[in-house]
Order: structure tokens, then sequence, then C-alpha cells
């Protein structure tokens, strides 16, 4: 349909039919994910959230970089310029892949989830006794939650003034062809699935809160590095493009650390809430996306991102926070498991048998001492 439409209507009318579009995906996308991901954090054991998340997010990258790798293959054959006619057919192809994979989404069903297993932590730490942590007047049976969707929500209205702008910059100042482009998102994509392991692997020796401070504060420098470089390697296309390409990996691999620290905090019943919020700091993209074009217009990319940065660094102030109320170790949630004695005794009390201690008789606990 957006084919058709580009092909045979005017300009202007084209303009609002894909802003409509994307009103409509972006409500779609929003509802959905958020009840897909708490489908699938109530099927992880509690204590095991943050590698799960972590491979589905590096295969998601996987999956990400078969975009660019379409893309650079038709700019290839249709010419590599900023034309609409061949950036049509990369982004139908994309909504082809997307249409697929919601097709998938309605076998997963939530009968299939754990019980127990994936309960919050709050609730294993009562019953061993221990008492709440506070920092302030916080504290880790309550606030938690908050803190980590407060993080999420500024980290939203701050990365929104420029993510949607970067694009610009590589056409306008980095004087990056389409292809080019296409090759730099390739090579930030596969940034991001390795480091986000590597962040991974440092979680597991120091605990999840110290290692989103470190990447968060390397993105951080990173970025002031790409701002404050105008005068210095702006006109280097490969510098720019290093330096974006790790700031982009270091401030996004921390995503399921920090996911998996809100579901770890969070019951059942209420998880499906607290993951909704992500669709207010994807709404906090768009809307600071509008400041951050009006700034650009009468300041430039130069301020835009020193004014970023500077308040992705006011998004740690939480983080710093959760070092206190967060375990550095993930606690995993105690089942009881019936022993197999038990199991056996419950499967002939349900098929009706009756067991006794006689020497003639089947004594489940007989069974367990001899096999």
């Amino acid at each position: 349909m957006l084919v058709l439409v580009n092909l045979t209507l005017d300009p202007i009318l084209v303009y609002y039919v894909l802003l409509g579009c994307l009103i409509c995906f972006g409500i779609a996308n929003g509802t959905a994910q958020a009840s897909l991901f708490t489908i699938f954090s109530n099927s992880i054991p509690t204590g095991t959230r943050s590698s799960w998340m972590t491979w589905d997010r590096i295969i998601f990258f996987c999956g990400s970089m078969s975009g660019p790798v379409v893309a650079i293959t038709i700019l290839r054959i249709h010419g590599n310029q900023w034309d609409v006619s061949a950036l049509t057919l990369p982004l139908s192809i994309g909504l082809v892949c997307i249409a697929i994979s919601a097709i998938i989404s309605f076998f997963v069903q939530e009968q299939w989830t754990l019980s127990v297993e994936s309960d919050n932590v709050q609730e294993e730490l009562r019953k061993r006794g221990k008492k709440a942590k506070k920092c302030f007047c916080f504290n880790s049976d309550t606030h938690i939650p908050y803190l980590v969707v407060f993080r999420d929500i500024l980290g939203g209205l701050a990365s929104g003034m420029t993510i949607k702008f970067f694009p610009l910059f590589f056409e306008q100042i980095v004087k990056l062809d389409p292809v080019s482009l296409q090759v730099n998102y390739l090579c930030s994509t596969i940034a991001l699935a390795i480091i986000t392991y590597a962040v991974k692997l440092l979680a597991d020796k120091i605990g999840r809160v110290p290692s989103i401070l470190i990447s968060t504060y390397l993105g951080i420098s990173l970025g002031w590095t790409l701002a404050f470089g105008k005068y210095y390697f702006w006109d280097v296309s490969w510098a720019v493009c290093l330096i974006w390409v790790l700031r982009t990996a270091f401030m996004n691999c921390t995503v399921p650390l920090s996911k998996s620290i809100l579901n770890d905090y969070t019951n059942k019943e209420s998880r499906n809430t607290w993951n909704s919020f992500e669709s207010i700091s994807s709404f906090g993209w768009s809307g600071s996306a509008v400041l951050g074009g009006w700034m650009l217009d009468k300041l430039g990319y130069e301020w835009v991102f020193i004014i970023t940065f500077g308040l992705q660094l006011v998004m740690t102030i939480p983080v710093w926070i959760l070092l206190f109320l967060v375990p550095g170790k993930e606690t995993a949630v105690a089942v009881d498991i019936p022993s197999a004695g038990e199991q056996i005794e419950t499967f002939f009390d349900n098929s009706g048998t009756t067991l006794d201690n006689s020497d003639d008789s089947f004594s489940s606990r007989d069974f367990t001492r001899k096999r």
C-alpha cells in the first residue's frame, strides 16, 4: 500500500498518510510488545532472567543485522542515492517481516507460563527472614520498579532529542551515502550483540547495577567526545562512525539487565503494567524529538549532542540509588519439589490404590530405599 501511495499521490498527502500509519504502528507495537515480554518474563525462573533476556536481546540483534544487509543489496542494485523509489523496497520488506512475526505471536499462550518459580524476589527474601534494604527514603520492597522506570523515562526523553536525527547528521555533516550509512548501522548492531554479551559476563562478576553504571558512563563519555569533536574530526568519517557505533553499543547494551531487575521486583499480576511503562518511554522519544528538531535548527548538532548527553548523565541518579537496593547476585525463588516417594504416593492415591506398610504391599518408601 505504501508503494502505491508513494507513486500516485501528492507528496504532502503521502506525508500525512505515513504519519497516520506510523502512529497506528506505534500503538500496536507498544501494546503487543509489553504483553509478549510479560509472558516471556513469566516463563523464566526468577534468578535467571538476566541470562535469558540477554540471549533474547542478542538473537534480536542477529535478526536486525538482516535489515541493513537487505538494504545494502537493494541500494547497490537500484543506485546508491537518497531516492524514495530505492528506499521504498527495503521498507516494504521490513513491514512484511513484521507481519510474519505478528502471526507467530498468536501461538504464544499465557497458560504456558511458570507458577511460583517466576515470582518476585521480595517474597522469597521475606521467607528467608531478610529485611528490606534502604537508601535514604527508598527501600527494596517497594521502590525498585519506580526507580527503574524513572530511569528509562529520563533516558527516553534524552535519547529522543537526537536519535531521530543521526541519519541526517551522517548525511549532511559526515557526508555518508546510503550504503555507507547502512554499513554503519550494521556495524552498530554487531557491536551491540558483542558488548551486550560482554556486559552480562561483567554483571555475573560484579552485579547488574554496577555493570549498568559502568556501561552508561562509557557511552556518555563517547557521546561527549563526539559532540566536542566538531572542530577536530567531524570531517573524518571513519572516526565519527567508530565513536558513534561504540557509544550506541554501550548506551543500549544494558537493556536486558534493567528489564531483569524490573521483572524480578514486580509480582506476576502487575508485571504487564510495569512493562507497559516502556511505551511511555517510547512516547517520550517522540515528544522530545520535536524539541530536538527545534534546537537543531537554532543551535546545531554540537549543542543538541551536548544537552542530550548531559540529560543522560542525570538518568544515572536513580541507578546510584539502585546500587544500594539491588543485591549483586540474582536471587532465585526456592520451590518445594516433592520427593520421588511422595510423587509415587500421589500417583497411587490419584489412581485409587491403597498403600500400607504390610510386607506384601508396594510401599513408596520401600521403593525409594531399594532403587
